[in-house]
């Protein structure tokens, strides 16, 4: 009897211990969502146009952008970005149509009745579609083979008034192709090292 109560006592011991360490985990959840609020400024959200110029391709991009949450002057941001670019390479006339994530962590800053420049770093993924004519014949844009990227840099926004600011952002990455048929591509954008740097200007509300 006594080596039933003490197993049933053990359980219940361990169901309490369970349930409070949800609860602790909920409430210090919910702080931290609480702190992040209350500590998120206006223009939290952008609207971008950017035109990116690389070793290997050049780019046109509209970017929306987000305020994650801010610690005093530090600040967390999301930018996802639409990309529609033309590879240099002419044989085949190679053209991207990809989407970009990035996560920016600095000080994006904010206009203070002068110019002034907001400094962040950022670490990028993308994904995309890839299209082509080679020899009079065109690939389906969405078929394989498809491209991802993976990078980083440095960006600066220079605030030119309360609402907007000029944006200049250089970094680099790698390029790959995967997929079938991708031995139809030029050897050289398989899979490639890039540097990039990108010229814009961002709108904020």
């Amino acid at each position: 009897m006594d080596t039933i109560n003490y197993h049933c006592k053990g359980k219940f011991n361990k169901k309490r211990k369970n349930y409070f360490t949800k609860y602790v985990f909920f409430f210090l959840f919910n702080c931290g969502f609480m702190f992040a609020q209350e500590n998120i400024k206006e223009n939290n959200i952008s609207l971008g146009l950017l035109s990116t110029f690389d070793s290997m391709q050049t780019s046109l991009s509209v970017e929306f952008g987000t305020n994650i949450f801010n610690i005093r002057s530090f600040q967390v941001g999301s930018l996802t970005t639409v990309t529609g670019a033309k590879i240099y390479d002419e044989t085949p006339n190679l053209f991207h149509l990809g989407l970009t994530q990035k996560f920016t962590f600095g000080k994006f800053s904010g206009y203070n009745g002068a110019m002034n420049t907001g400094r962040y770093g950022f670490v990028s993924t993308a994904f995309g579609f890839m299209s082509f004519d080679k020899n009079k014949e065109s690939k389906f844009l969405f078929d394989s083979p498809y491209y991802w990227e993976i990078g980083g840099g440095a960006g600066f926004n220079i605030w030119i008034s309360p609402k907007s600011s000029i944006v200049l952002e250089t970094g680099g990455g790698m390029h790959m192709v995967f997929g079938e048929g991708k031995t139809g591509f030029p050897k050289k954008l398989l899979k490639t090292g890039y540097a990039r740097m990108s010229l814009g200007s961002r709108f904020f509300f």
